[in-house]
């Protein structure tokens, strides 16, 4: 394997002194990114349309500013807005703390290769379709029909544009800066992947999708960031990886969401009934496993 993604780090300043003002940058960011999210919630939950209703009541309406619809996009810009002042620190950080291009944290020559990030999105975005498909034949119980037309077509541009805001910092941060960082430590590509997947799981410690099973949940999480920690070391470039995560937050928003989900959606699916959470780990498990063979067999080191 080709170091040069990881040696893109070497056109900036390394000093202990720069990671330290860096991470100071990245925290702050985050923190008033959650001063500004709770800001937000506090001024719209006083208005009546926000109101949380029943689950069943959520099922049955029709209305695009309906009863559930608001609160459902109430609730996912106020999840979203921490990642938009985090990007902004993360942006900081590069281009002013360690004085590199931006760019650089997705490959060395700081551009983007779109037929990348767009292959790795149909990619995944096909194998969470298939997935579904076998659930909803084999477990059709699990499931019901959701479909708004008018809330899921006001709800889609707003997604199509916070989801790959969201998804795209996360890896910025986690497969870019911190992989980059920590491969000036470690050299052993799977010792560097579990390391950085560490912070990464962590972060979705608090997601409500935890109470179905912390363990087998969390390492589905894990399965996913090495997933996307291994693309990136093997493409040498973080576009794969950006996709496969807007991929699977999108699928999950407008195809198939779950009623436990912290971030609610008028989605086609709803899942309202859980398997055992091993079968969800394994899901995520076969599915890297697929993704990674097809997107590199005609990779040759």
């Amino acid at each position: 394997m080709s170091a040069s993604f990881l040696d893109a780090i070497n056109q900036g300043k390394n000093r202990w002194i720069y990671y330290l003002l860096a991470f100071l940058c990245i925290i702050a960011s985050a923190w008033f990114g959650i001063f500004a999210s709770t800001l937000f919630s506090s001024l719209i939950i006083k208005t009546s349309f926000f109101i949380e209703k029943e689950t069943t009541t959520c099922y049955s309406t029709n209305s695009w500013v309906g009863i559930c619809f608001l609160p459902q996009l109430a609730n996912y810009i106020v999840n979203t807005i921490p990642f938009f002042f985090l990007l902004m620190g993360v942006y900081v950080a590069s281009k002013w703390i360690h004085q590199r291009s931006f760019l650089t944290l997705i490959n060395p020559v700081g551009s983007i290769q779109w037929r990348r990030l767009t292959l790795g999105f149909g990619v995944w975005f096909f194998i969470l379709s298939i997935q579904l498909l076998v659930e909803l034949l084999w477990m059709p119980q699990h499931f019901k029909w959701s479909f708004h037309p008018s809330q899921w077509l006001a709800f889609l541009p707003i997604a199509l544009i916070l989801t790959p805001l969201q998804t795209s910092t996360e890896e910025l941060l986690f497969r870019g800066y911190f992989l980059q960082a920590a491969g000036q430590i470690i050299k052993q590509p799977v010792i560097l992947a579990i390391a950085t997947s560490l912070p990464f799981i962590t972060a979705h410690f608090s997601n409500s999708e935890m109470n179905r099973g912390g363990l087998w949940t969390g390492l589905t999480y894990g399965t996913l960031s090495l997933f996307l920690a291994t693309v990136t070391l093997k493409d040498n470039r973080l576009e794969l990886a950006i996709g496969i995560h807007a991929a699977n937050n999108l699928f999950i928003l407008l195809i198939a969401n779950s009623a436990d989900s912290s971030l609610r959606s008028p989605a086609l699916f709803t899942q309202i009934a859980f398997p055992d959470p091993q079968l969800s780990f394994l899901a995520t498990l076969i599915g890297a496993i697929a993704a990674y063979i097809f997107l590199f067999r005609n990779h040759h080191d």
